[in-house]
């Protein structure tokens, strides 16, 4: 199965709005139908989790569920209940850390493989 990945440098260009400059991308990778998206906020120190879920949910826009995985008692099970998956960037370490502290890294690897739509920003 091909990977479907959006993989962006950054979460802003100058004058533009979060994700803003990428709209046509999401919307190319997640499609015209509503998605639910596991978002991974794992890599924020500056803000919560939760303001960081927030600042994704106005980026990403459209019909599309946001779930951050920090809601989850398990966070693997909200890439099983995801038909996309995101990752917000941030600490480096801190991200790598916690995904390989939940299981996530090989969590996400399988489900793209499987066609899962990922996208990811610094």
């Amino acid at each position: 199965m091909p990977l479907r990945l959006l993989l962006l440098s950054s979460s802003r260009t100058h004058g533009t709005d979060y994700l803003e400059h990428a709209r046509e991308q999401i919307d190319w990778l997640l499609g015209s139908s509503p998605r639910r998206i596991a978002f991974i906020p794992h890599a924020a120190v500056r803000f919560s989790y939760d303001e960081y879920e927030e600042i994704v949910v106005k980026g990403i826009g459209g019909d599309h569920e946001v779930m951050g995985v920090h809601r989850f008692d398990e966070p693997v099970d909200a890439l099983e209940k995801a038909d996309a998956i995101a990752i917000g960037g941030g600490n480096t370490f801190k991200l790598v850390h916690d995904l390989q502290h939940f299981g996530l890294m090989e969590a996400i690897k399988e489900r793209a493989q499987q066609g899962t739509p990922f996208m990811g920003w610094s």
